[in-house]
């Protein structure tokens, strides 16, 4: 949405870089990367920089791969372009109950090889798509589902958009520990509302209060 040339020429002017994800609604530019992606990089036929890492957690190994290139910067039509990159990640699930996917996706950014490199890119790009993650939980109709808000007066928004990112913050950070998807801890504190409050350590003591014990025959006949 925001690889946009009015964006691009804005950014620059203010002495800024843009690192920018090229899909379809900048058709040109996307089918010069995928063209030179193919022939440059899946056919082996030359070596633009090249980056990888390799992250262990959350039950899955993701592999992330990055090629860029300044080959591109004369040919495509898309304003103060200094590289192209094209960023593979494969994520595998040690235990195979899930199949292995792989999926590539594009960008342009206006640093030149002479101020970046392909790892730094690629961290770019990673930290990019954690913002990416958590507005996809946000949307989610079975978690958040921002969209389907109807609240629009006042400051209404602005508040309400807040208290769901703090509690999406205070859900990844017990994801940590219990390995809970988000959308099962929200099931298990919609069944049980107090853990809310354990959640946020509010209450003293987690424990439901215990029941009375009931006096028996022999004590009362005693007192």
């Amino acid at each position: 949405m925001n690889t946009q040339v009015k964006i691009a020429d804005y950014i620059t002017e203010q002495g800024a870089y843009f690192h920018l994800t090229v899909k379809g609604n900048q058709a040109n530019l996307l089918e010069a990367v995928q063209t030179w992606h193919r022939l440059e990089v899946e056919s082996r036929k030359l070596k633009p920089d090249f980056a990888e890492d390799l992250e262990k957690g959350h039950g899955r190994i993701t592999q992330r791969r990055i090629w860029i290139t300044d080959r591109l910067n004369d040919y495509i039509e898309f304003p103060h372009v200094k590289l192209v990159f094209a960023v593979q990640r494969i994520v595998i699930d040690p235990k195979g109950k899930t199949p292995e996917r792989c999926e590539v996706a594009f960008g342009v950014t206006s640093l030149s090889k002479e101020q970046t490199s392909a790892q730094q890119v690629l961290s770019v790009n990673r930290n990019h798509w954690a913002v990416e993650a958590a507005h996809k939980v946000l949307d989610d109709p079975h978690a958040f589902d921002e969209d389907a808000s109807q609240i629009s007066c006042g400051h209404g928004p602005e508040n309400m958009a807040g208290i769901r990112r703090f509690a999406l913050t205070v859900l990844r950070h017990y994801q940590k520990s219990n390995g809970q998807p988000i959308t099962e801890q929200l099931r298990r504190l919609g069944y049980k509302p107090r853990r809310v409050l354990e959640y946020l350590r509010l209450v003293g003591n987690t424990r439901p209060r215990a029941k009375p014990k009931r006096l028996s025959r022999q004590w009362l006949l005693t007192a």
